[in-house]
């Protein structure tokens, strides 16, 4: 074998592995390269099916509005300055930005777009200026009083028509305008015949959540196992539905004679079945009704039905693994006080870190966007949450119980262990310092 041959025989086995890993990471099993199409699940996801998944099937929804309303269960606070000034007065700049964002119902708005980009890629909120330019124009120098409110777009209705490709620019890889197509949408959510509008809008006038590049829908990584709770919940429903019409079979012996039974319906014998087809049905109707057989066996038709609670409850641990949710905060199932606070406390942590990874990050980019062009100082503000890890207002109390119950119990070897200022804090009230550690029971 010369030379060259040798080479272009190595150079095409090389390519053929390369194909061969390239399909590996594809389809994840060389084997069963095919195990997609055999399963019923679709090797590419689209826009249309994560939206559909969403908008049909009950556990990504409730999944999904979970996540999304213990996140927003309450506002943050964007105080002036670092974190350490959320305990200071409120100064002028920011109750100006607090009516502002109350004005434009923006918390509102946010949420909205953040629970379509949970659903879908990316989404966008587009900033409604009163300023008597079309969409396509640049933003200039604006107030907050110029901005009448924000417009929350899912991601099929607004796509990037042209991006920065100078590799000099401050802004290179992101959208310079977009392509917002107002009813492509909407109207199929709808039903409504409304007819498309496309526009087209400047990078200025649109803060992006998500991303047009990367970025991932929460649904997708469980496709497959809500598309299986799907199944199971349809094919229980179907089995029962079978079962309850009550379908009649009749088996006829081999003896018996047709024509006879034909002429006691008063039909011919070709019109047989139909005739019986007609007393079944009225048996089915009413509660009264008789059927008259010769030499016939009736049987109703019905299917055995499994239990459907481990096929069901498989794939919901699979979609709420990827969800990182615990699969009773999805569906609401109680499994003992203990179990459902540690699942209550880790859902908890989850939009804790949703919070401070995903949320706060965006709304810094709103900020920034807005001083960007003048609407605020260009001036440090931070976005401040509540704790979403407190206790509740029954967990006070109940720990201040157990604190009570901790001293009586230890009455007879001395002083108590907690003081009545630490009881207090433990029930959510506030100390008070002229009160002596006195023992539970001891008065003055």
């Amino acid at each position: 074998m010369n030379k060259d041959l040798s080479m272009a025989i190595n150079s095409a086995q090389c390519e053929i592995r390369s194909i061969r890993s390239e399909m590996s990471a594809m389809y994840g099993d060389p084997k069963h390269n095919n195990l997609y199409a055999e399963m019923g699940c679709k090797p590419v996801l689209t826009f249309d099916d994560l939206f559909a998944l969403y908008d049909r099937e009950g556990v990504a929804y409730g999944a999904i509005n979970q996540l999304s309303d213990k996140c927003f269960e309450t506002a943050p606070t964007i105080v002036e300055g670092d974190d350490s000034a959320k305990d200071e007065a409120e100064s002028n700049k920011e109750k100006e930005l607090r009516l502002f964002l109350k004005r434009t119902k923006f918390w509102q708005k946010l949420k909205e777009a953040d629970r379509r980009r949970m659903v879908g890629e990316y989404a966008c909120l587009v900033i409604q200026v009163k300023d008597n330019q079309d969409w396509n124009v640049p933003l200039e120098q604006i107030t907050l009083d110029d901005i009448s409110g924000f417009l929350p777009i899912w991601q099929k209705n607004i796509t990037v028509s042209q991006y920065e490709n100078d590799t000099f620019s401050e802004k290179y890889g992101e959208p310079l305008l977009w392509s917002y197509n107002q009813f492509a949408f909407n109207s199929q959510i709808n039903n409504n015949a409304l007819p498309g509008r496309a526009v087209s809008i400047h990078h200025s006038r649109v803060i992006l959540l998500g991303d047009t590049y990367y970025g991932r829908s929460m649904l997708a990584s469980g496709f497959n196992a809500f598309k299986s709770l799907e199944k199971v919940t349809l094919a229980g429903g179907e089995g029962v539905y079978k079962n309850a019409a009550s379908h009649l079979q009749m088996n006829f012996s081999k003896d018996v004679d047709l024509g006879a039974i034909a002429k006691m319906y008063g039909v011919p014998l070709e019109e047989l079945s139909d005739a019986i087809g007609e007393q079944v049905k009225a048996l089915n109707a009413s509660f009264d009704a008789a059927v008259i057989t010769q030499d016939a066996e009736t049987k109703i038709l019905s299917v055995s039905l499994p239990d459907l609670r481990d096929s069901f409850d498989n794939p919901l641990a699979v979609a709420a693994a990827s969800l990182q949710i615990p699969s009773t905060i999805i569906i609401g199932m109680q499994t003992g006080e203990r179990a459902s606070q540690q699942d209550t406390e880790t859902f908890n942590k989850r939009c804790t870190s949703r919070r401070n990874i995903d949320l706060t990050p965006d709304i810094d980019g709103a900020i920034a966007h807005l001083q960007e062009y003048g609407a605020l100082p260009m001036e440090e503000f931070t976005v401040v949450w509540d704790s979403l890890l407190e206790a509740s207002e029954s967990e006070k109390l109940s720990n201040a119980k157990t604190m009570t119950e901790t001293n009586k119990n230890t009455l007879g070897t001395g002083d108590p262990i907690y003081s009545q200022e630490e009881i207090r804090v433990a029930g959510g009230y506030e100390a008070e310092s002229d009160i002596e550690a006195l023992p539970i029971g001891e008065k003055e």
